[in-house]
This record gives structure tokens, sequence and C-alpha cells, in this order.
């Protein structure tokens, strides 16, 4: 029906609605009743074009067809999707800086690290009496704990940006005491 081709929002659509109507006429075909839901624009009476989603379906009557049509303003559904998009974004972009910042404390707190399990490797070499050796085994043992600590946060960080290689580890232990 012409009053139904007048409420798309483009002459163009108006067009493809009037020649599937014709195309309908001419073969029996159709090209959008039973055939699910669609998603359209549509403009009201005051001008505002908003989307909808419409299902069409075809009731053969007498010599012709009654088409009746379900039209639904998807307005808030579409402000919700863009909410949730939007949310999505926001989430994404917030985990990959918490990435970035894990990435960047990590590579920042094992320079100095390695420094200092490096200055303990070379105290092992000096004379120590028992409780110094005490002291420097727990210093030893603490700063590869944490150490291996630290490298496990990259490889975690490396393997969810899909970056994962196994992490090397620049201190090497000179003797086990």
């Amino acid at each position: 029906s012409s009053a139904a081709s007048d409420v798309y929002k483009r002459q163009a659509d108006r067009s493809v609605h009037r020649e599937r109507l014709e195309k309908f006429r001419q073969t029996g075909e159709t090209e959008v009743a039973d055939k699910g839901r669609r998603e359209f624009e549509m403009i009201d009476q005051t001008g505002r074009i908003f989307p909808v989603e419409m299902s069409v379906s075809q009731s053969p009557m007498g010599q012709g067809s009654l088409f009746i049509a379900y039209i639904r303003d998807i307005t808030e559904k579409r402000l919700r999707e863009a909410e949730i998009i939007a949310a999505r974004d926001e989430a994404l972009d917030a985990y990959q800086e918490k990435s970035r910042f894990f990435a960047m404390m990590s590579h920042e707190m094992r320079t100095p690290l390695n420094g200092v399990i490096s200055a303990l490797q070379l105290l092992q070499d000096d004379r120590l009496d028992d409780e110094q050796k005490r002291y420097l085994d727990a210093g030893m043992t603490s700063g590869e704990i944490l150490l291996g600590h630290i490298n496990d946060v990259l490889a975690i960080e490396r393997s969810e940006a899909g970056t994962y290689e196994p992490v090397s580890y620049t201190h090497l232990r000179a003797h086990e005491t």
C-alpha cells in the first residue's frame, strides 16, 4: 500500500518498497513478508527519524493478500546497546591501561631487584660468620621469590596480551650454600 511506503526515511527506500510491491503483484513472491524481523528507519508525523524493528506476515484473502506488519520503535534498545558498547570499550581501555601499568611496574621493579640479588651474590664469596650467612641466605631467598612473583606478573600480562614469551631470568645464582 502506498501509505506504508510513505513512512520510510529516504526516497530510495520508498522506491524499493514500491518495487517489492510491484514484484509481488506480478509474481506472488515476497521479499519481506514471512522472512523474520528486519530493522529499518522510519519517520513519524513530526519528522523524527527513528529505528524500528518490523515483522511482516502475509495472509491470503479472496483474490488478494493482506499484509500484517508489526512495527516496534527500538530507539531505547539502540540507546541501551550504545551504552553497553561504550561501557565495554571503557572497560577494555581500563584493562589495557592496567596491563601497561603492570608491565611497566614489573620491569621497573625487576631491574633494581636484580641489582640487589647481584650484590648479595657477590657477598656470598666473602668470609661470613654463620649468622651473616643466614641473613644472606634469607635475603637471596626473599629476592628470588620476589623476582619470581614479578616474572609471573609479566608472564600473565604477556599471555593476556597475546605476546607471551618465556621470561628470561637476568640473574644467575653463583652457587648454592
